[in-house]
């Protein structure tokens, strides 16, 4: 019998800290900053970065009229990193999820913005069934 022999690249977040497999995370970017979008944040309302707590999504009719190429469902919910809308793109006939952030806080935090960024295309280039699809990103005409 042949014993396997697994070859760890262990790295260490700066930010957080945390020990993780380089070699298996595209752009050796750490998978839990990444999913906290640069926030130590919670499901708890204590825990939202700040500026959001206060932060009002749009709602659905306010948001509507920004995304003409998506009909707009319902929010989802809303975190670390802004609000999450289910929406229905017509021309390709399926569900989607929208992430907006808020202007406020990208505004306030130089990295915030770029952060976003970065998750989206790292998303983008991931092809798994438990990981999101990126298909596309984005600043509305208002910010």
């Amino acid at each position: 019998m042949t014993e396997a022999t697994a070859i760890i690249h262990w790295t260490t977040c700066p930010d957080c800290q945390h020990r993780f497999d380089a070699a298996l995370v595209p752009g050796g970017i750490c998978p839990r900053c990444m999913l906290a979008g640069g926030e130590d944040v919670d499901d708890d309302d204590d825990a939202i970065a700040p500026g959001i707590k206060a932060w009002q999504p749009p709602s659905v009719a306010d948001l509507q009229p920004m995304l003409p190429d998506y009909e707009l469902i319902e929010l989802i919910g809303r975190g670390g990193m802004g609000a999450v809308y289910r929406a229905r793109q017509p021309t390709l006939d399926r569900l989607v999820a929208i992430k907006v952030l808020p202007a406020e806080t990208a505004e306030r935090e130089a990295g915030f913005v770029e952060r976003f960024k970065n998750e989206a295309r790292l998303l983008a280039r991931m092809n798994h069934p438990g990981i999101v699809h990126v298909y596309d990103f984005g600043t509305l005409v208002d910010g």
